[in-house]
Protein backbone atom coordinates (compact mmCIF):
# COMPACT_ATOMS: atom_id res chain seq x y z
CA UNK A 1 0.00 0.00 0.00
CA UNK A 2 2.77 2.46 0.91
CA UNK A 3 4.44 1.95 -2.49
CA UNK A 4 1.30 3.15 -4.28
CA UNK A 5 1.50 6.57 -2.64
CA UNK A 6 2.92 9.20 -5.02
CA UNK A 7 6.49 10.14 -3.94
CA UNK A 8 5.67 13.79 -3.11
CA UNK A 9 2.74 12.76 -0.95
CA UNK A 10 4.91 10.13 0.75
CA UNK A 11 7.61 12.74 1.43
CA UNK A 12 5.13 15.20 2.93
CA UNK A 13 3.64 12.45 5.09
CA UNK A 14 7.10 11.44 6.32
CA UNK A 15 8.13 15.05 7.06
CA UNK A 16 4.94 15.69 9.01
CA UNK A 17 5.18 12.43 10.96
CA UNK A 18 8.86 13.00 11.81
CA UNK A 19 8.07 16.54 12.98
CA UNK A 20 5.23 15.19 15.14
CA UNK A 21 7.45 12.47 16.64
CA UNK A 22 10.18 15.04 17.38
CA UNK A 23 7.54 17.31 18.95
CA UNK A 24 6.33 14.43 21.12
CA UNK A 25 9.78 13.12 22.16
CA UNK A 26 11.23 16.57 22.87
CA UNK A 27 8.02 17.54 24.69
CA UNK A 28 8.57 14.60 27.04
CA UNK A 29 11.98 16.10 27.83
CA UNK A 30 10.60 19.57 28.53
CA UNK A 31 11.27 21.27 25.18
CA UNK A 32 8.25 22.62 23.33
CA UNK A 33 8.74 22.64 19.57
CA UNK A 34 5.49 24.56 19.35
CA UNK A 35 7.10 27.51 21.13
CA UNK A 36 9.77 27.65 18.45
CA UNK A 37 8.05 26.37 15.28
CA UNK A 38 4.33 26.92 15.86
CA UNK A 39 2.81 30.12 14.47
CA UNK A 40 2.47 32.88 17.05
CA UNK A 41 0.82 36.27 16.92
CA UNK A 42 3.08 38.72 15.06
CA UNK A 43 3.41 41.08 18.03
CA UNK A 44 4.18 38.26 20.49
CA UNK A 45 7.76 38.06 21.76
CA UNK A 46 8.13 34.45 20.59
CA UNK A 47 7.13 35.22 16.96
CA UNK A 48 9.71 34.52 14.25
CA UNK A 49 9.24 35.02 10.50
CA UNK A 50 10.17 31.39 9.73
CA UNK A 51 7.04 30.29 11.63
CA UNK A 52 4.96 31.16 8.55
CA UNK A 53 6.54 28.03 7.04
CA UNK A 54 7.32 25.75 9.99
CA UNK A 55 3.85 25.86 11.53
CA UNK A 56 2.57 23.81 8.56
CA UNK A 57 4.36 20.78 9.98
CA UNK A 58 3.23 21.18 13.60
CA UNK A 59 0.28 19.20 14.99
CA UNK A 60 -1.38 19.52 18.38
CA UNK A 61 -2.10 15.87 19.15
CA UNK A 62 -2.43 12.39 17.70
CA UNK A 63 -5.94 12.90 16.27
CA UNK A 64 -4.87 16.17 14.66
CA UNK A 65 -2.02 14.55 12.74
CA UNK A 66 -4.01 11.40 11.91
CA UNK A 67 -6.85 13.34 10.27
CA UNK A 68 -4.50 15.77 8.52
CA UNK A 69 -2.35 12.95 7.12
CA UNK A 70 -5.44 11.00 6.08
CA UNK A 71 -6.68 14.09 4.21
CA UNK A 72 -3.23 14.66 2.67
CA UNK A 73 -3.14 11.05 1.48
CA UNK A 74 -6.65 11.12 -0.03
CA UNK A 75 -6.58 14.57 -1.59
CA UNK A 76 -2.95 14.22 -2.66
CA UNK A 77 -3.77 11.16 -4.75
CA UNK A 78 -6.80 12.84 -6.32
CA UNK A 79 -4.98 16.14 -6.93
CA UNK A 80 -2.05 14.41 -8.62
CA UNK A 81 -4.41 12.63 -11.02
CA UNK A 82 -5.24 16.03 -12.52
CA UNK A 83 -2.26 18.27 -11.79
CA UNK A 84 1.54 18.06 -11.61
CA UNK A 85 3.78 17.59 -8.59
CA UNK A 86 4.84 21.23 -8.93
CA UNK A 87 1.22 22.34 -8.66
CA UNK A 88 0.69 20.07 -5.65
CA UNK A 89 3.68 21.50 -3.77
CA UNK A 90 2.56 25.02 -4.70
CA UNK A 91 -0.96 24.44 -3.42
CA UNK A 92 0.39 22.83 -0.22
CA UNK A 93 2.78 25.69 0.54
CA UNK A 94 0.52 28.52 -0.62
CA UNK A 95 -2.41 27.02 1.29
CA UNK A 96 -0.28 27.01 4.43
CA UNK A 97 0.94 30.55 3.80
CA UNK A 98 -2.57 31.89 3.24
CA UNK A 99 -3.73 30.04 6.36
CA UNK A 100 -0.98 31.81 8.31
CA UNK A 101 -1.93 35.18 6.83
CA UNK A 102 -5.58 34.59 7.74
CA UNK A 103 -4.50 33.75 11.30
CA UNK A 104 -2.53 37.01 11.51
CA UNK A 105 -5.43 39.02 10.07
CA UNK A 106 -7.91 37.36 12.42
CA UNK A 107 -5.94 38.48 15.44
CA UNK A 108 -5.82 42.03 14.11
CA UNK A 109 -9.38 42.38 12.77
CA UNK A 110 -11.74 40.29 14.86
CA UNK A 111 -12.65 41.79 18.25
CA UNK A 112 -13.06 38.30 19.75
CA UNK A 113 -9.26 37.94 19.88
CA UNK A 114 -8.63 41.30 21.56
CA UNK A 115 -6.69 40.74 24.77
CA UNK A 116 -5.97 37.07 24.07
CA UNK A 117 -2.29 37.72 23.43
CA UNK A 118 -0.16 39.62 25.89
CA UNK A 119 2.17 41.91 24.00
Amino acid sequence: MFRQIPPITKHLLIINILAFLAHYVLGQRGFSMNDMFGLHFVMAPDFHIYQFFTYMFMHADLMHILWNMFALYLFGRIFLDFFSVRHFVGVYLLGGLFGALFFVLAYNLFPYFAGVVDV
